[in-house]
């Protein structure tokens, strides 16, 4: 993995509130299992771009959907620092179970865009960290993440959801880690999540 994407997942999860010495696994290759507090993220061999543009995001390669058993020892997705398109529908429905945490990198150099319904449904994942590029969110991006307690996003200024979030578990926790000013904070953001309908009442800033 390069030292780039490294950095990124540092200040990710430092951002996360984790301890500066990070339980990070990084190899492209089997290991022994990990505890659910480490990130231990999906080789990039995994991931199907699109041939002509080495930039969006399809979803998973036709390999790993046939033979998810082999990478059991994985539990984040971790989205490359080079994309800047996600496919409509890419991973819908298609996350194994071992599969917990999506994690956006904090430097994502160009702005993401995102397909309709691209997680839609993964009742496995918890927890998602999403950089402050991402600045449109597409009907149901997440919706029905039936078990999703945590956002983080960094330095947010979305201001539409669409849909975004509806269906994720009955509480939960949201923190802006970089806010560009009082207006886009942890509390505005779960302020208009629950205005839109998009979280549910017992969803609450976390704690740093």
């Amino acid at each position: 993995m390069n030292k780039k994407l490294i950095k990124s997942i540092v200040s990710v999860t430092c951002g996360l509130g984790v301890a500066t010495s990070i339980p990070f696994v990084a190899t492209s290759c089997g290991c022994s299992s990990v505890s659910p507090d480490k990130i231990n993220p999906l080789p990039d061999t995994v991931y199907k771009y699109d041939a002509t543009n080495n930039k969006k995001l399809l979803g998973f390669t036709d390999e790993f959907l046939v033979n998810q058993n082999k990478y059991k020892q994985y539990n984040t997705m971790l989205i490359s620092t080079n994309v800047n398109d996600i496919a409509q529908e890419a991973f819908h429905g298609k996350i194994p179970l071992f599969i917990t945490k999506i994690i956006f990198p904090a430097e994502m150099p160009e702005e993401i865009a995102t397909g309709y319904g691209v997680f839609y449904n993964n009742s496995s994942i918890t927890s998602i960290v999403l950089p402050g590029n991402l600045k449109t969110t597409y009907m149901g991006l997440f919706e029905d993440c039936s078990n999703l307690s945590s956002i983080t996003w960094d330095a947010w200024d979305c201001s539409s959801f669409d849909g975004c979030f509806r269906g994720v578990a009955a509480t939960g926790t949201v923190k802006v880690t970089n806010p560009i000013d009082s207006d886009y904070d942890s509390a505005a953001l779960l302020t208009i999540l629950k205005q839109s309908g998009e979280l549910p009442s017992g969803w609450q800033v976390a704690e740093d």
